[in-house]
This record gives structure tokens, C-alpha cells and sequence, in this order.
């Protein structure tokens, strides 16, 4: 939901949104399946079995890669999201004393210059998101390389396990870090996202909310849709004096140019 650092901020989920979105989910089930593998490692020590499931593996994440490119070119998303860094991307259960889940969520320079690549023949601007510090300064490479251009549209992820923690001082130390000129928002998961929802529109971001982030509302009880979080967020953008911007306002502030009839 981009809003002007003085005002205005704008539904998220817009077709165009929408579609971005399905690009980021696509990137984060392929990291699901696969581990990157250097082609120097030493599989003496492996049986004969686990090397061919290790190399049908990589075989199928090199095909989804391939994928998720044509998908880029075919749909021309105004925004598509580029996750710009490799890291722990776990769920603990503090319960159980027990993961639910534990995996590496690899995203290497050669992967995000191919999407990135994709993305620029097909006029989508990369949406750079960015689970930890690392990540954020890690843009300056691509700079340099003309790979990126500005102005940059940053999303901030919070309070995954692996990655920054959801505190203000994140967001902060985050937008120091950040190329000047850029665009923010924060994307707030599970537990904490009002209050990073709150700590954003009070820093000068953009907020974004919707059930891929979190299922409840301030009071406790579950969303029945993304409208229900949406309103509340609004809510919130105009009871700290900031103005929800219209969809050409909201083009205009992503740098998107504007839209063909």
C-alpha cells in the first residue's frame, strides 16, 4: 500500500499487485523444494541414490527458474517481486520446543540477475525484498552494474525467523542502509504486524497488509478477508494525518509511469 512520505497511500491489491504477488509466491514455493549446489562440492561421501535425487533436484529448480521467468515475460506485472538474499527461513514452536519447519531459502547473485534480467526486458519493476540488513546493502553490486535503476521500491520483511526482528530500530537501521531516493514498506508477518504497520506510517513508509502476512486483526479475531485488514489499515493511515493516494497517485509514487487504457 504505497503512500507519499508526507501522504498518500494506495490499496495494494490491484490487479497488477495481484499478479506481482503470485510472481513472489511462485519464487518462495520453487526455494521450498531444492538446495543450491556448487558444482565444485564433493559428493564422494554420498551413495550413489541421494547423488541422483541431489541432481534431479537441481534439475527441476534450474526448469522452475525457467519458469518463473517465462511467467515474468508472459504477464508483464507492473511489480514483481525479487527476494535479495540467501537465508534461514524457519518456524519455531516455543510449545512443542520444536521447528516446524527449518530450510535455507537461497537466493544467490546468478538467480536474482537472471530474474532481474527477465524483469527489465519485460518493462516490471523489481519490487526488492529484504529480510535482514545484508540484504538491503547488498543492492549496491547491482547498482553499480546498471542492473537496477533508480528510484528502488524496497519491502522490508520483519519477524521471520532467520531475518531482521520486528522492532522499530530494524526499520530504522533498514532505511540508513537503503540507497537515498528509494521508496519502503514493510511487510510485518504473524505477531507484530500493527505495531510495524503503526512504526511505518510514523517513520514515512508505506504499509501493506493482507492474509499472506497475518490472519487477525488488532482485536484478536481472525479476518474473514483482506478487505476486513485493508479498512482497518486505512483507518489507521488517516488517524496519524496521512492520505490513503489514488491509483494514478500511487503509479506515480512506484514510479510506474501511467497505465494504458
Amino acid at each position: 500500500m504505497p503512500e507519499r512520505s508526507s501522504g498518500p497511500l494506495a490499496p495494494h491489491r490491484r490487479a497488477s499487485w495481484v499478479v506481482a504477488l503470485l510472481v513472489g509466491l511462485l519464487a518462495f514455493t520453487i526455494t521450498l523444494q531444492w538446495r543450491q549446489v556448487d558444482q565444485t562440492e564433493d559428493f564422494s561421501g554420498v551413495r550413489g541414490a541421494e547423488l541422483a535425487e541431489l541432481l534431479k533436484s537441481l534439475d527441476a529448480t534450474n526448469a522452475r527458474l525457467t519458469e518463473q521467468i517465462a511467467t515474468i515475460r508472459d504477464m508483464r506485472p507492473d511489480v514483481a517481486a525479487l527476494n535479495m538474499g540467501t537465508m534461514n527461513y524457519s518456524k519455531y514452536s516455543q510449545k512443542r520446543k520444536a521447528f516446524d519447519f527449518d530450510m535455507i531459502f537461497p537466493n544467490t547473485y546468478g538467480k536474482i540477475l537472471k530474474l532481474l534480467t527477465a524483469m527489465n526486458e519485460a518493462g516490471v519493476k523489481p519490487e526488492l525484498e529484504c529480510f535482514d540488513t545484508g540484504h538491503t546493502h547488498g543492492v549496491w553490486p547491482l547498482l553499480d552494474m546498471g542492473a537496477l535503476k533508480p528510484p528502488l521500491q524496497f519491502s522490508f520483511i520483519v519477524n521471520v525467523l532467520g531475518g531482521i526482528p520486528a522492532h522499530v530500530e530494524s526499520l530504522q537501521l533498514q532505511t540508513k542502509i537503503m540507497p537515498a531516493g528509494s521508496e519502503w514498506e514493510v511487510i510485518g508477518i504473524s505477531h507484530g504486524h500493527w505495531r510495524m504497520m503503526a512504526a511505518a506510517l510514523a517513520l514515512g513508509g508505506n504499509v501493506r497488509t493482507g492474509l499472506e502476512d497475518h490472519l487477525y486483526l488488532p482485536s484478536g479475531e481472525m479476518a474473514k478477508s483482506n478487505g476486513e485488514l485493508v479498512d482497518v489499515l486505512v483507518r489507521m493511515v488517516r488517524d496519524v494525518g496521512r492520505t490513503p493516494a489514488s491509483v494514478e497517485q500511487a503509479r506515480e509514487i512506484l514510479s510506474l509511469g501511467s497505465k494504458a487504457p
